[in-house]
């Protein structure tokens, strides 16, 4: 019976490793928001252009292996670039949310988080969806993830 569990344990265990290889995703979660005065405060490098909008970036999830890699916040000097490891760096509270990437793309809305989002726009490997006038996330899928 022990030998059965252990046995089982194992193959869980592998198949589940697997599937992280077969299902690897590299993916940047982006999420933004529009206000006219924050282009005084923050450089360039911190906005996105959408829809004549220049979105600032409030956080850029990096994803490798479907594990939170990088987190990206803007700072009134220049970005903030967090990075992560599963085993030596401990996600804080807002963080463990994300630690792990659920995100499903299905006709022509994307699930993430388990909120439907829909897809308003789509340029090569991003996908833009509008969550109001003044807020769009950014879903990237992508192997350069810098």
């Amino acid at each position: 019976m022990k030998k059965a569990l252990i046995f089982l344990t194992s193959l869980i265990s592998i198949l589940f490793l697997l599937s992280f290889l077969v299902l690897k995703k590299d993916y940047q979660v982006i999420t933004t928001r529009f206000d006219k005065d924050l282009t005084k405060i923050y450089p360039k490098d911190c906005f996105i252009r959408f829809e004549n909008k220049n979105f600032l970036t409030t956080n850029r999830w990096v994803y490798q292996w479907n594990i939170l890699s990088k987190r990206i916040t803007p700072h009134s000097e220049s970005i903030l670039v967090e990075k992560f490891n599963l085993f030596e760096h401990s996600y804080s509270t807002e963080e463990k949310k994300f630690a792990f990437l659920y995100l499903k793309e299905e006709d022509n809305t994307i699930k993430y988080k388990g909120k439907l989002y829909k897809i308003d726009y789509k340029s090569g490997d991003s996908i833009f969806s509008k969550i109001n006038d003044d807020e769009i996330i950014i879903f990237i899928n992508s192997k350069n993830l810098d």
